[in-house]
């Protein structure tokens, strides 16, 4: 056999042996794997779908309470200095609270009045009888026989909490048209201010709805057109040493005013409890001249001839540290408690600094005098 032809056998035979004695890999199985979970781009053609503030329908509520809210023009009488009779009205608002015609209001918009006309939301004209007013919490009442109107609902002031919705309605400005309606919310509760020399008012809501004169005796709603406050007092302008003030306005509570009312109706005025002493506030400079161990208090003036101080033995120069459990600091903490804790009738115990020594010493309140 060629050589050639020997060579090439073997050649073949030994790839043969090659491959027969060759591991044999085994292919991979591709699993395939799911898709991974991407975030779609948003569309911002389309309408979003994020929940936003829902605002209160103000229309139907203002629908709703507007029969219950008149507007009112007072007419005050006076006399110049040559006898001449001179004769001024003044505007305001009002709601009413019952079936009788008893429209409350506030009493600024009705003291000193001759006379008060009542326009009504359809334009009709009533002449109100003018049952009384107090000073002390600025609440007024008219009675108007021939009113038809439903009353107003009453809402639970006790219950406001601050930041909600308010509603403010009343006859800002006597403009013609109907009342005007301004929107808001409960900026702060308890507040307290000074009307005037020896008047303060207390407890009061707070609003930054708007209150104009005109405004005064209209009700402060809540979104569900329940009244739970009387509008009173707008501040603005220069205020606390040229501060300028904006957004800030009054009201009192309805929980606060109709007891107020009540007594207005039964009585014509309000029975306030009295001890029968003028006061001044004790301040820290006067208490280091004088040496005195407390820094605050009220030194009592004057005592009323039989008044109940009188009687109690109190007496001018003893100083009032507290009445009951209640501390009194101020002639305007004192009044408070006259007015929101005691009523008449009441016995209490008025803790007394005299001659460098406390005494405690019972005093029967009666009611304030009228006049």
């Amino acid at each position: 056999m060629p050589v050639k032809l020997i060579v090439f056998c073997f050649s073949i035979l030994l790839v043969v042996i090659t491959l027969a004695c060759a591991t044999t890999t085994p292919i991979p199985t591709i699993t395939p794997t799911p898709d991974l979970e991407t975030t779609p781009t948003p569309d911002l053609t389309q309408p979003s779908t994020i929940s936003v503030l829902q605002l209160p329908d103000i229309a139907d509520v203002v629908e709703q309470v507007k029969p219950s809210v008149v507007s009112i023009v007072s007419t005050f009488t006076t006399t110049n200095f040559f006898g001449e009779e001179i004769i001024t009205t003044g505007s305001g608002t009002g709601i009413i609270i019952d079936d009788q015609g008893t429209v409350i209001t506030n009493n600024h918009v009705i003291f000193g009045a001759t006379s008060a006309l009542v326009t009504t939301q359809d334009g009709s004209q009533l002449t109100a009888i003018l049952v009384g007013g107090d000073p002390y919490t600025d609440v007024g009442i008219l009675r108007v026989p021939d009113l038809t109107l439903p009353p107003a609902t009453l809402g639970d002031s006790s219950h406001v909490r601050v930041g909600e919705w308010v509603i403010a309605i009343g006859n800002a400005l006597a403009l013609e048209g109907g009342p005007t309606v301004t929107l808001g919310v409960v900026s702060a509760l308890g507040r307290n201010i000074d009307v005037r020399l020896g008047i303060t008012l207390y407890d009061l809501i707070q609003t930054d709805a708007l209150i104009n004169p005109g405004n005064s005796g209209g009700p402060l709603l809540n979104v569900s057109g329940e009244v739970i406050g009387i509008n009173s007092a707008g501040l603005r302008g220069p205020v606390n040493g040229g501060q300028e003030a904006e957004g800030i306005g009054f009201a009192i509570r309805i929980d606060k005013a109709i007891p107020i009312a009540e007594q207005l109706l039964e009585h014509g005025r309000v029975l306030w409890p009295w001890i029968g002493i003028s006061l001044a506030d004790l301040d820290p400079e006067t208490a280091a001249q004088f040496n005195l161990p407390m820094r605050q208090g009220v030194v009592i003036m004057q005592t009323i001839r039989n008044g109940p101080a009188w009687d109690a033995g109190l007496q001018p120069g003893d100083i009032i540290l507290q009445l009951n459990k209640y501390k009194t600091p101020s002639v305007r903490e004192l009044s408070r408690l006259l007015h929101q804790v005691f009523k008449t009738g009441d016995t209490i115990v008025a803790t007394i600094f005299r001659d460098n020594t406390e005494s405690l010493f019972e005093i029967k309140l009666q009611t304030r005098p009228s006049g």
